[in-house]
């Protein structure tokens, strides 16, 4: 949604992502990094650069999958819940939105506290 992606295979059969965007990416391809750390598939950088013109280009780990659907809400909950555990003792990088995010208007959440 805010970058470009293309996979990349290699002649040995590696697969990686390709991944164009915004600068300001690079504080969640750092958390993703710490994930691949910890045995935590995340796709995590092999790779990054910053362009003179504020973009950033990376080469990320390849993980296989398929696109989720509305059945996988649990494990996808599971999933987060994973990965927050294994970040609970990490402090944050510099430049990454936090709560509460400057971008979400509350007043527009309809559920229960």
């Amino acid at each position: 949604m805010n970058s470009a992606a293309w996979r990349v295979e290699t002649g040995d059969g590696s697969r990686f992502v390709v991944k164009a965007s915004a600068a300001s990416d690079a504080p969640g391809l750092a958390v993703a990094e710490t994930l691949q750390e910890r045995r935590f598939r995340a796709g995590g950088p092999v790779r990054m650069l910053v362009t003179e013109e504020g973009g950033l280009v990376a080469l990320l780990r390849f993980v296989p999958g398929r696109p989720l659907t509305s059945a996988d809400a649990e494990v996808v909950g599971e999933t987060l819940g994973r990965a927050h555990s294994l970040l609970a003792d990490v402090p944050a990088p510099a430049g990454l939105d936090h709560w509460p995010w400057r971008w979400l208007d509350s007043s527009l959440i309809e559920a229960a506290d």
